[in-house]
């Protein structure tokens, strides 16, 4: 796993996810000894993130609303409007 002073913006997403089921599950002290080995927590986050595959309506509706608003002038698809689509419709689903 990517070390966790480390930026995890470009680690695989599994990864990520494993990471943050670790430290909810392990005190400080453990999380070390749990990162790469626990293939419990890895299957776990498999799970949540195939669930957030299909957004629910809500998340369609933000997230359109958000594509919608940040559209480049010359109406192409940038790095930025995927990014904050991808943010706004995640947001709703936490709610």
């Amino acid at each position: 796993m990517t070390g966790a002073e480390g930026d995890s913006r470009h680690a695989p997403i599994i990864e990520r996810a494993t990471r943050a089921i670790c430290q909810r599950v392990f005190p400080p002290s453990e999380f070390s000894a749990c990162c790469g080995k626990c293939r419990v927590l890895e299957d776990q986050a498999r799970a949540v993130i195939a669930s957030l595959r299909e957004p629910t309506e809500e998340m369609i509706t933000i997230g359109d609303a958000e594509f919608y608003e940040w559209m480049s002038p010359d109406k192409t698809w940038t790095r930025d409007l995927i990014v904050n689509g991808w943010h706004a419709m995640i947001d709703e689903a936490l709610k």
